[in-house]
């Protein structure tokens, strides 16, 4: 009884045993299949000897080899004798650590070009023996790919600066309404950086034009935010708070600029705020 216990204790233990190795290998199976259809070219290594026990039509294409081919080499074949200590030290570093990305070794094609590329290295195993995954990424799509998102960012810039253009535009007065205050008169202006920091602003109130052209102190986006505050400040000091004197109109700015800037003028190294011109005629 004894004996026929031990033996079914021993068979069921084989038999977990054996579930969980099988369905390790379904699962490495599958995981395998699915980096087939990657962009990336990858191989299966054996740790100790390197040889290749598997790559997908990415690397093979990447290296100019077929797969069979490949199979048949170490990954040491595929470094330039130069790098073979090297790339050595990478597989022993990647395996320590359990993985690891390095970009100092290149390969070597099947027509005995260097191919530079990104290693990334996994650690697994392959029928039972230690094996490491090692996924290749010519830099050329990497630098590719890197363009792409910078292009991308650019215009996510572009489309966010001319969408303050509108904005800006749309605080100025109309420049065609100058002509009605002054008929021959114009306006020329040429943003260098689609939004400016130079404004003009006029006006009629009281039976008296104001007229302004000013220019805040930097460019672009941040010279546009200014020439908003100025805008504004105009609107409120002429138009609100009926200010026509010149002089008046200069003091109104100021101060407005310091309040909403919060600062005065004992902080040392503030510059922020515009040179204005302005003309009040009766």
């Amino acid at each position: 009884v004894a004996l026929l216990g031990a033996a079914s204790g021993l068979a069921f233990a084989y038999n977990r045993l054996r579930a969980r190795h099988d369905r390790i290998e379904r699962d490495r199976t599958s995981y395998l299949e699915v980096l087939e259809g990657s962009n990336d070219g990858f191989f299966v290594i054996n740790f100790v000897n390197g040889r290749i026990y598997q790559a997908n039509e990415k690397a093979a294409s990447m290296l100019g080899y077929a797969r069979h081919e490949l199979q048949g080499l170490t990954i040491f074949q595929l470094h330039p004798d130069s790098m073979l200590h090297r790339s050595a030290e990478r597989i022993a570093d990647a395996w320590e650590q359990k993985g690891a990305v390095f970009d100092d070794v290149p390969l070597l094609t099947a027509n005995g070009d260097l191919l530079q590329v990104e290693s990334s290295v996994r650690v697994t195993s392959y029928d039972g023996k230690p094996a490491i995954i090692l996924f290749i990424l010519a830099l050329q799509a990497k630098v590719s790919e890197q363009q792409a998102l910078v292009q991308r960012q650019n215009t996510d810039l572009l489309s966010s600066i001319r969408y303050a253009q509108r904005i800006q535009r749309a605080v100025l007065p109309e420049a065609s309404e100058l002509g009605e205050l002054f008929p021959e008169s114009f306006i020329l202006f040429r943003p260098r950086d689609i939004v400016s920091g130079d404004l003009f602003w006029f006006a009629e109130v009281d039976g008296l034009r104001v007229v302004a052209a000013a220019d805040c102190t930097g460019h672009g986006v941040p010279g546009a935010l200014l020439s908003l505050i100025a805008a504004s400040l105009f609107e409120e000091v002429v138009l609100q708070r009926r200010i026509t004197d010149p002089a008046a109109i200069l003091d109104a700015m100021r101060d407005g600029f310091e309040q909403a800037l919060n600062k005065s003028d004992e902080e040392a190294g503030h510059r922020d705020g515009m040179n204005l011109s302005l003309a009040v005629v009766d």
